[in-house]
């Protein structure tokens, strides 16, 4: 039989949670995750946030930071990070909320490799076998 006093286990994190990957993205800008409710502990904890491309976050509706801060239970975690300035690269942003650490991952899309449709025209009233200057083009769409 055991017997004293007990008090409550001290909440070290949240309730688990993810942050859906973005795909396809541009090279070079700004990609921000969606806003997640973060619960499953009382008062507040501290949050973090660590990776590549300058990643920040958000408490509610405050100004994005890369700051360590805090958050309490019931308030919205946003993240944002820049993405890869090369084409299909990942870039991974980590944040930690008390002791739980989640990522937030963006990839870029490939690159464009095709031109938008051009046409050089017709030319007409050409002697056979002989050599024809095209107009000059500027390929775009790339």
């Amino acid at each position: 039989m055991l017997a004293g006093s007990f008090g409550a286990l001290a909440q070290t994190g949240p309730t688990p949670f993810t942050y859906i990957e973005r795909t396809g993205v541009a090279t070079g800008v700004l990609v921000t995750s969606e806003a997640k409710t973060i619960t499953g502990f009382d008062g507040t904890l501290a949050v973090s946030v660590t990776g590549e491309g300058s990643p920040q976050y958000k408490v509610g509706t405050a100004a994005f930071t890369s700051t360590p801060g805090s958050i309490t239970a019931g308030q919205t975690l946003t993240i944002r990070h820049t993405s890869s300035s090369q084409a299909s690269t990942a870039h991974t942003s980590v944040v930690t909320v008390g002791s739980y650490s989640t990522n937030f991952r963006s990839v870029t899309g490939t690159t464009d490799r095709t031109p938008n449709p051009f046409d050089f025209g017709i030319t007409s009233n050409v002697a056979p076998s002989s050599f024809v200057d095209s107009p000059v083009l500027t390929l775009t769409g790339f």
